[in-house]
């Protein structure tokens, strides 16, 4: 009589591989396995050998709890003639993924469970995720879970049902893997980050670092949670720089996150006064006050201001950065509000056509680039035509003095 035997274990859940072992059949035939009555997937093809022996693997498909037959035919061999082996599908969970952070989303599927079974439980660590699971009547479940809030390592996730219990399911490891939030992701200097981390080591110190400089300290919670620690975005950098580092240091651990620093320029200043051709002064060196428009960012804005002898700037005399205004630098007009800036004593002008523009820069180092120039012109006449006029005038009046002498004194001998 052919007959099926079990080489391997002869219960478990659904997805074992099993492999089983065929006598009686006829010589050559190829091999047909059959999971109460179902055809299954074999592992390879199986062929008898003269003897009418075959050994193969198969998977155990999905099946509700308890024993199921096992039976085979082949070419010559019909199923019903086959002596059955019995293999006894045991419940059994599968998940995926196996590794993740906090708040990872698995599936777990399970199987071998009762048919309809109601009341089926995830367990994280013994603790229940979710609830109010039924099977279906091949004891089959699929669901979803968030992963909580756990130490970082390894966890396990179990099952349990009406009429299975815990210990009867074997658990299924989980690899937490720690991983830092930060809130919001860009944004302008002046921002508030806040940034939280989960997966950590229980009790442990850490340190939350942004380009480097240490923002704030705080140590976890038991099931690995760090408590939010909120600062503002700087940006300390000479240039733009976009991307800055937010890093969670703990042990000899570091996270990393990236925060995004706005790269929008501001816009370019339209100066105001004065206007090209202007005159300033007559005599001897000025100290003009210029004035242009203000531009808002909201990482806050400053300024650069340059005059040159030449309208292509290539003899600057006077570069400023970092005008800011605010105070009495500040001024409001009919067409809005201005910023002004007065030449000192040091930096007066003499007698000349001079080109002037100006830049706004925000807080993150976003440059508008330079705005169209204007001119405008320092006294009267230069210095050394104005001794000029004097020493004629001089010698004007010196002359018209000695002629009225001279004609004084003709008068007299007369």
């Amino acid at each position: 009589t052919p007959t099926i035997t079990l080489v391997s274990d002869e219960e478990g859940p659904a997805g074992t591989e099993v492999e089983v072992k065929g006598t009686g059949f006829g010589d050559g035939e190829k091999i047909t396995i059959y999971f109460d009555g179902e055809e299954v997937e074999l592992v390879s093809t199986i062929t008898a050998n003269d003897l009418g022996t075959w050994t193969g693997k198969f998977v155990v498909p999905p099946a509700s709890q308890g024993d199921h037959d096992i039976t085979a035919d082949g070419g010559y061999t019909d199923e019903d003639d086959v002596d059955a082996a019995t293999f006894t599908v045991m419940p059994g969970i599968s998940v995926s993924p196996t590794n993740g952070k906090v708040g990872t989303e698995v599936v777990v599927k399970g199987s071998g469970f009762r048919e309809s079974e109601r009341n089926i439980e995830i367990l994280f660590d013994s603790r229940t995720v979710k609830s109010g699971i039924t099977a279906d009547s091949d004891g089959i479940f699929q669901t979803t879970v968030l992963v909580p809030n756990a130490t970082m390592g390894t966890h396990d996730i179990g099952a349990k049902g009406q009429y299975t219990s815990s210990g009867s399911v074997d658990e299924v490891e989980f690899e937490v893997e720690p991983t830092i939030t930060i809130e919001p992701l860009s944004g302008n200097v002046g921002t508030e980050i806040t940034v939280s981390a989960a997966g950590l080591p229980a009790n442990s110190a850490v340190t939350v670092t942004y380009d480097t400089t240490t923002k704030g300290t705080g140590t976890t919670s038991s099931d690995g949670t760090l408590a939010a620690i909120t600062f503002a975005a700087t940006h300390t950098q000479t240039a733009h720089t976009a991307d800055h580092q937010v890093c969670v240091v703990f042990d000899s651990t570091t996270l990393t996150e990236i925060f995004v620093m706005e790269s929008t320029a501001p816009a370019k200043p339209t100066l105001r006064s004065p206007l090209s051709g202007t005159r300033i002064g007559l005599l001897g060196k000025q100290t003009p006050t210029l004035s242009w428009s203000v531009t808002e960012d909201p990482s806050g804005v400053s300024y650069g201001l340059q005059i040159s002898a030449t309208p292509d700037f290539s003899q600057i005399l006077i570069s400023k950065s970092g005008l800011v205004a605010q105070g009495s630098a500040i001024i409001v007009s009919s067409s809005g509000p201005e910023m002004t800036y007065t030449l000192s004593e040091a930096e007066a002008l003499p007698f000349g056509t001079y080109y002037w523009r100006v830049k706004a820069v925000d807080g993150a180092m976003n440059d508008s680039g330079w705005s169209a120039s204007n001119t405008f012109k320092v006294g009267l006449l230069p210095t050394w035509a104005i001794i000029v006029v004097i020493v004629l005038a001089a010698i004007l009046v010196a002359a018209l003095i000695y002629v009225l002498i001279i004609r004084d004194r003709v008068g007299l001998y007369d």
